[in-house]
């Protein structure tokens, strides 16, 4: 088979090899890279394997313009920032033993193609086309696959290289990876890698928790987690990364659902994949430098994030009782409050970005809003202020997503949270004033107009927000004034 590479790619590419091929080395593609080509995936997260050692890819580049990153160079990793791109390329190597599930003791760099590439993961990562750069940088590739990814490919099938035993015992992160490709590309796994996959899965322990918050990142900004989740479950392996999920597996819930805990959270999951998804594509066309784009990803992967985490308080705060309606059934009692707790302990765990846990936590926290049609305008004025207009969005999708999976037929009634969230983006639009921060008045003109300074400056600023909240058109500041000065004297006398 051959590749092709599009422009501008293949001309940086090929450009690139040509220090290599001047210097007398190889250079091919490798991993990745020919596999999303293959796929047709439109990711070129380029990766390369070189017969030069470390220190020649140092001394290569050394007198250019481009810039060498050396922090991978024990393992033969070198960095080169090279217009705009940064190529990884690794030296041909042969691993010694794993002593610690996840870096070979030794590595040695006198290895061939085959060699290296036999050390990799899964058939679909070993992958490599050489690239000569005394061809034209248009000039199709071809495709070097040793150990049956092609044909891997056409079965959308997931499999280890040689003995998945051994993979997965030379570095247990490979373990993750393979949920991760399965969620990302669809794939199923192969009968043995699977049960490799399960038999290990306590080598995990050893992996940092850094590590595993990359790849349930990952996992989360795929097409479809619920894939990857449910065989991890089944497998055993999610009870060394996401244990308070594997819990909710067989608690029964009452009669607004048609799942247990574990597979109404999946179900919610996979709601928010759908309703996020413009979200991602919008990023996708973005440059990567553009902040809009990060924003974008930031925002489908925490509403997603809060799909997984908004029931997983419910396991510690069941109970079996009568209803008001003399039914008895399950039921959760806030355990809103719980998950949210839950959700804290494990983006924490997992050392995601404090920005992150505090988004998550307050989606997690508010998502379970009842009776919210017989609320006044002052109630849903202070609703927004609670949650954070930031929050209201990711809030609105969220829910959406739990009521759509509380029923198989998708029937759960929409029209309070449509009621709500209509309302407070009028409220929004109309900029009404809804904050201490939107008064037409501040704490200095409060004292100025006789009230001491201290304690009583915020009481009459709150005071005067609650009078506000009633009727907008109080936030004038004549009308402010005059409201403040019979608080103060009340306040006083």
């Amino acid at each position: 088979m051959k590749l092709s590479l599009p422009a501008p790619y293949n001309l940086y590419v090929n450009q690139f090899a040509s220090f290599f091929n001047k210097a007398g080395y190889k250079l091919y593609l490798v991993g990745g890279a020919c596999r999303d080509i293959i796929l047709n995936r439109g990711c070129y997260d380029f990766d390369f394997s070189t017969d030069a050692t470390p220190e020649s890819v140092v001394q290569i580049f050394k007198r250019t313009r481009y810039k060498v990153i050396e922090t991978g160079l024990k393992h033969g990793t070198v960095t080169v920032r090279f217009k705009g791109n940064n190529f990884e390329v690794t030296t041909f190597r042969i691993d010694g033993d794993y002593q610690d599930s996840r870096h070979p003791d030794q590595v040695n760099f006198n290895a061939s193609l085959e060699e290296d590439l036999s050390r990799r993961d899964f058939t679909i990562n070993a992958f490599a086309a050489q690239i000569d750069s005394t061809k034209d940088a248009a000039t199709f590739l071809e495709v070097v696959d040793l150990f049956g990814g092609l044909e891997d490919i056409k079965k959308k099938q997931l499999k280890a290289i040689g003995d998945p035993t051994l993979r997965f015992s030379e570095d247990a992160l490979r373990i993750l990876r393979l949920f991760r490709f399965m969620s990302q590309l669809d794939f199923e796994i192969d009968n043995e890698s699977l049960k490799a996959a399960s038999a290990l899965a306590s080598n995990l322990e050893k992996i940092s928790f850094e590590r595993k918050q990359i790849e349930l990142k990952k996992i989360m900004l795929s097409h479809n987690p619920f894939k990857a989740l449910e065989s991890m479950h089944t497998s055993g392996v999610l009870n060394y990364l996401l244990p308070e999920l594997s819990a909710c597996y067989g608690i029964m819930q009452n009669h607004h659902h048609s799942y247990d805990v574990f597979y109404h959270t999946l179900y919610t999951v996979q709601f928010a994949v759908k309703l996020t998804r413009p979200m991602l594509d919008k990023a996708d066309g973005l440059d990567k430098k553009d902040e809009a784009k990060d924003i974008l990803i930031n925002k489908a992967l925490n509403i997603r994030l809060a799909a997984l985490c908004h029931d997983l308080g419910k396991p510690p705060t069941m109970a079996y009782k009568k209803t008001v309606n003399g039914v008895k059934e399950y039921s959760f009692h806030n355990h809103q409050s719980h998950s949210a707790k839950i959700a804290a302990n494990i983006l924490g765990r997992l050392k995601f970005p404090n920005a992150t846990i505090a988004q998550v936590t307050k989606l997690v926290q508010e998502h379970m809003i009842l009776g919210c049609k017989n609320w006044s305008l002052v109630q849903i004025k202070k609703f927004i202020v609670r949650v954070g207009k930031e929050n209201i969005e990711p809030l609105y999708y969220e829910i959406l997503a739990d009521r759509r999976a509380h029923l198989k037929d998708g029937s759960t009634p929409i029209d309070d949270l449509e009621y709500l969230f209509a309302t407070i983006k009028k409220i929004i639009s109309d900029n009404q004033p809804i904050e201490i921060k939107d008064l037409k008045i501040d704490g200095k003109k409060i004292i100025c107009l006789g009230c001491p300074p201290g304690k009583m400056v915020g009481q009459i600023l709150n005071r005067l927000l609650e009078a506000v909240l009633e009727n907008k058109d109080l936030n004038q500041p004549e009308k402010l004034k005059a409201l403040a000065t019979d608080f103060i004297k009340n306040s006083i006398n």
